[in-house]
């Protein structure tokens, strides 16, 4: 590969991370969208109002510590309300509470987890515990 080559694949994988960011931003913005933290007690009060689906996910991920794949085919406008603030726990399993209602499932692989449509979660590979 040539240095020019090179340089245009760096340019155009930095265009593709631009393009991302702002696409996030747009949808923090036209959406309802509000995360509280209290540092104090590290709980969150999240309520989002016909919000994108991964704008919820980034969020989550970034809250948990969580690294996350998602399918091409999860898409979905999502309204979550809470009175009360929840912990790094309680607010993945509200996360995945929002994920089954809208027909998508969790897949652990490794340090990583996809996130699909249910259908194919159950189909997919089921981890096998050996002393």
């Amino acid at each position: 590969m040539s240095d020019r080559s090179g340089q245009l694949t760096f340019k155009l994988m930095a265009l593709q991370n631009i393009a991302a960011s702002l696409l996030f931003i747009a949808a923090l913005l036209t959406s309802n969208f509000a995360i509280a933290q209290s540092d104090a007690d590290e709980t969150f009060t999240i309520n989002l109002a016909n919000a994108d689906i991964r704008s919820l996910i980034s969020t989550v991920s970034l809250q948990t510590g969580k690294n996350f794949i998602v399918d091409p085919r999860v898409k979905a406008t999502v309204t979550v309300i809470s009175s009360t603030p929840v912990t790094k726990d309680k607010l993945y399993e509200l996360f995945l509470s929002v994920l089954a209602v809208h027909g998508f499932a969790t897949v652990p692989a490794g340090d990583i987890i996809k996130i699909v449509p249910t259908a194919a979660g159950v189909q997919g590979p089921v981890p096998v515990l050996s002393e």
